[in-house]
């Protein structure tokens, strides 16, 4: 009875430690297990690079190529696919604007050249001008200023003014010299055969004897019986130099000169025409006659005159009162 209690003990004892050994060993496996998938697992840091996975062997797992020998590219938008040196990027076109720079003109002070200034800079040294004289601007950017002066207490003469273009005068220029009164109101610009000349519009009060017309002028003196006031019309080159002039004025049957006072100005290609109104005996070329007109004068006083003339201001074209 002892022998058997005996023996029962001895199997009973090793079934529990053959079954203490089976967890021991299942514990292990289960050890083994989870530590190989977390030597697996792939950590992305917070910086955004992804490592390669790594094997429980420690070395690093290539990529898969194509055929061509390029890795495959991420699908992570924050990874731009990797450039090897079979791939070429485009290269970006760049595209570059010519600026043709711009062709200077020599000056001449003869009228052969369209720039008539020795400024190549378009600056003068005068003092800033301050009338409110009539102006024009040439194709380089000077002001040209027309009017007139008191010269003394009982004379005026016209003038001649150019400027910059910050009204700093270049020149300027007495145009008439004489006891009458002379006074230009209006001013023009024309460019000739690549040549600009002025053109100006004044008034006279009597025996002008300092202005000469030149050239072969439609009128090429005031006349006789000073005293009406009466028109001319003077072509420069831009130094203010006199290239031509006409006088327009009427004439008395007495054959006295008589008033025709001139107020607009507009010269174009092939023409200069003024306006104003007349007295008696403004010459017309306008056929057949009309009411006011006789002899290719006009009789009627306090018309309107109206008058075109040759570039060169030799001949009348037209003229007419109405």
């Amino acid at each position: 009875m002892l022998q058997q209690n005996h023996q029962n003990t001895y199997f009973t004892n090793k079934y529990l430690s053959l079954l203490f050994y089976s967890f021991l060993i299942l514990g292990f496996c289960f050890s083994l297990s989870a530590c190989r998938e977390k030597t697996n697992d792939v950590v992305i840091p917070s910086s955004g690079n992804t490592p390669s996975p790594m094997p429980a062997s420690g070395r690093p797992i290539q990529e898969p190529l194509l055929t061509s020998g390029r890795p495959l590219e991420s699908t992570t938008t924050n990874n731009p696919p990797a450039v090897t040196p079979q791939t070429r990027l485009p290269v970006p076109v760049q595209r570059v604007t010519t600026r043709r720079p711009s062709s200077s003109s020599s000056s001449s002070s003869s009228g052969s050249s369209t720039n008539s200034n020795n400024n190549s800079n378009n600056t003068c040294k005068g003092a800033v001008f301050s009338q409110s004289w009539a102006w024009v601007v040439d194709s380089q950017g000077f002001k040209y200023y027309t009017g007139y002066k008191q010269i003394s207490s009982n004379n005026q003469d016209a003038f001649l003014v150019k400027t910059d273009s910050s009204n700093k005068i270049c020149y300027e220029k007495q145009l008439t010299n004489a006891s009458p009164d002379e006074r230009c109101s209006r001013i023009a610009i024309s460019e000739q055969n690549g040549t600009e000349f002025l053109y100006l519009l004044c008034s006279t009060d009597g025996g002008n004897t300092s202005f000469r017309a030149t050239g072969g002028g439609y009128q090429s003196s005031y006349g006789f019986g000073g005293g009406p006031k009466i028109g001319y019309i003077m072509k420069t080159r831009l130094d203010g130099s006199l290239v031509a002039g006409t006088f327009l004025g009427g004439k008395l049957s007495s054959g006295k000169t008589n008033t025709i006072n001139l107020e607009t100005l507009n010269v174009d290609s092939t023409i200069v025409s003024v306006g104003g109104s007349t007295a008696y005996g403004a010459p017309l070329t306008t056929t057949p006659v009309r009411s006011g007109q006789s002899n290719g004068v006009c009789e009627k006083s306090g018309s309107v005159y109206l008058a075109d003339l040759s570039l060169d201001l030799t001949t009348l074209l037209k003229a007419e009162c109405k």
